[in-house]
């Protein structure tokens, strides 16, 4: 929007001078006009000039009765390689933009609508494209969703389809990634696609030196993208999920919703090192049982360093630890042979850390290493222990365009090892927006 306001001002600007130059003119050829016809004219170019003054001056306050529209297409496509077989892949890459065969993968393809809505409000919506390991096409509403722009004291609320804001990792868009795919245990805790619903969120940035950011929000609890809540997915057509039998669950009360919390503090050390430190919960209900609720916690910490020398951004080193625990209650659990365990909750957690390195302009390099730590029968798929590591070396061609190639390594308690090779593209039209550190 910013970027947007500074165009409209320019062109404003560029308008102004013309006619202030056309009324230099006018003024120029008074000798050989009528008095009459040049005072009209003058008068006319006067309206014109203080119009268009009035419109620069409303425009960056954000009053203005214009509407722009940001289009996007964003593409990513990956092909590779695994020693593990394709069924074995879908289990390690669960997540739903990750690479999930050898061979190729469409992994997302982005239509980005971002603009004004009025001097009130912005709108944003993204929906994306994709084509599953079976070939099949599937189109979905990732996220549409208004922000105000005119609350007073530091205030901004959200209302529609939006990723939660919890963690670092979570409300980010697969174009945003570092590496070719999502952290596996965010795959297990918040889900393949992420954890977003259909909602409403209201953020507060306090009037500190500090950068500190509150923000709280309450969204519906059923869906695939609630994975941790109240997930419909069961195996086989049955009523079985990941956590047993799974219980249909209405909304009766406000207890029946996802509530969400987020606080975040960023200051820098220095003038060359910034760092963001946060913590993030979330509190609702599961359909393993008519009274059961999950609780997740989650803390993260990054730190960045850019040369005072740096010449497009590079070179730069950036640091980032994110975990995630999670409590899910529930009546009875029924581990992978069908045998019933009687327990009051399930608490596993995961956590990931990584490093990337621009050491160039326009060549990264970065590294994460990642672990699970179930708390179930370990035969269970998607509750085992399992860690992975991974390499990743990015070219970016420019600012719309990259090239990356990762290597991995899974060691799971029930695949066992696993290396894989990918190789990911990515193109992106249109408007291209700044992304948040």
């Amino acid at each position: 929007m910013r970027e947007q306001m500074r165009l409209m001002e320019e062109r404003h600007a560029a308008e102004i001078a013309d006619l202030r130059r056309e009324f230099a003119q006018s003024t120029e050829q008074s000798t050989e006009t009528d008095g009459s016809e040049l005072t009209a004219e003058i008068d006319d170019l006067l309206d014109r000039m203080d119009d268009l003054e009035d419109q620069a001056r409303v425009t960056p306050a954000g009053r203005g009765a214009f509407k722009l529209l940001d289009v996007s297409l964003n593409a990513l496509f990956a092909a590779g390689g695994s020693t593990a077989q394709d069924d074995e892949i879908e289990q390690l890459n669960a997540g739903g933009h990750d690479p999930n065969r050898r061979g190729f993968t469409v992994q997302n393809v982005e239509l980005i609508l971002k603009g004004a809505v009025d001097p009130y409000f912005t709108a944003t919506a993204n929906i994306v494209y994709q084509i599953d390991r079976d070939g099949e096409s599937q189109v979905e509403l990732e996220e549409a969703y208004a922000e105000s722009v005119a609350l007073p004291f530091g205030l901004r609320a959200k209302v529609g389809q939006y990723f939660t804001n919890f963690g670092r990792h979570n409300p980010q868009h697969p174009h945003q990634w570092e590496f070719v795919d999502m952290p596996f245990g965010w795959t297990r805790m918040l889900g393949g696609d992420g954890m977003r619903g259909p909602g409403a969120q209201l953020s507060w940035l306090l009037p500190t030196d500090t950068a500190i950011e509150i923000t709280g929000s309450v969204q519906n609890a059923n869906g695939e993208t609630m994975s941790s809540f109240v997930d419909p997915e069961s195996q086989d057509g049955s009523s079985q999920s990941t956590f047993g039998a799974q219980r249909e669950h209405e909304v009766r009360s406000l207890d029946d919703l996802v509530w969400s919390g987020r606080a975040t503090a960023s200051f820098d050390v220095d003038d060359e090192w910034t760092t963001l430190f946060g913590t993030s919960a979330a509190f609702g209900p599961n359909s393993a049982g008519s009274s059961a609720r999950t609780s997740l916690l989650g803390l993260d910490a990054t730190a960045r360093w850019t040369s005072l020398e740096a010449q497009r951004g590079f070179p730069f080193l950036e640091g980032r630890v994110e975990y995630v625990g999670r409590d899910y209650e529930f009546d009875a659990f029924t581990d992978g042979s069908g045998r019933s365990q009687r327990s009051d909750s399930l608490n596993d957690e995961t956590w990931y850390v990584q490093t990337v390195w621009g050491f160039t302009p326009d060549w990264t390099v970065a590294g994460r290493y990642e672990d699970f730590l179930g708390d179930a029968p370990q035969d269970t798929i998607g509750l085992e222990d399992r860690t992975r590591i991974a390499i990743a070396v990015t070219h970016y061609f420019s600012e719309f365009s990259k090239l990356r190639l990762q290597v991995s390594r899974d060691d799971s308690d029930l695949t066992g090892n696993a290396t894989s090779v990918w190789l990911q593209f990515e193109f992106n039209l249109g408007a291209h927006g700044v992304h948040k550190f």
